[in-house]
C-alpha cells in the first residue's frame, strides 16, 4: 500500500490507495492520480472541536477518461458522518487514473481509498510559556 500524505489547515491527513483487486495480463485498476494537486478534506471545526477522528474507507466510480463519475461507496465509516461526507467530498473532487484492460485500453471502475483524520501535534511550548513554567 503506498501512502501519501496531505497536510491542511489545522489537520494532518493521511491518504492511501487500498490495494485492488489483482488485474491479469498488464491491466492496471483505477486510482488516485498523484500527478496532479488533489486537496485535502476539510477537516469540519464541529468534528475537530469533538475530538473525533478515524479512517474512511470508500469506494470511488471513475470513468474511462479518469473522472469521478460521482458514485461512491463508503466501505468503512469512521463511525462519524462529519468525517465521512467530508473525505466524500473531497475523493468526488480529485484526478485519477483510469483502470486499464490487458490492452492498454482505458475503462470505468471502482477505486479504492482510505482517508484518515487526525488532529495534529501539540505545537512545542514557547520560551515564554516555558519560563512560566519554570517560575522565570
Amino acid at each position: 500500500m503506498r501512502i501519501f500524505p496531505v497536510m491542511a489547515a489545522a489537520c494532518l491527513f493521511g491518504i492511501s490507495a487500498l490495494s485492488a483487486p489483482a488485474l491479469a495480463g498488464g491491466a492496471t485498476p483505477a486510482r488516485i492520480d498523484t500527478t496532479k494537486i488533489n486537496p485535502a478534506p476539510l477537516y469540519p471545526a464541529d468534528a475537530q472541536k469533538r475530538g473525533e477522528q478515524g479512517s474512511v474507507e470508500l469506494s470511488v466510480y471513475v470513468g474511462s477518461a479518469g473522472q469521478a463519475t460521482g458514485k461512491v461507496k463508503v466501505t468503512k465509516s469512521s463511525g462519524f458522518p462529519d468525517l465521512d461526507n467530508s473525505a466524500i467530498e473531497a475523493a468526488l473532487g480529485w484526478h485519477y487514473l483510469p483502470a486499464t484492460d490487458a490492452n492498454g485500453d482505458t475503462r470505468s471502475a471502482w477505486a479504492p481509498l482510505r482517508i484518515e483524520f487526525q488532529p495534529p501535534p501539540p505545537p512545542p511550548p514557547t520560551k515564554a510559556v516555558a519560563k512560566a513554567a519554570k517560575g522565570g
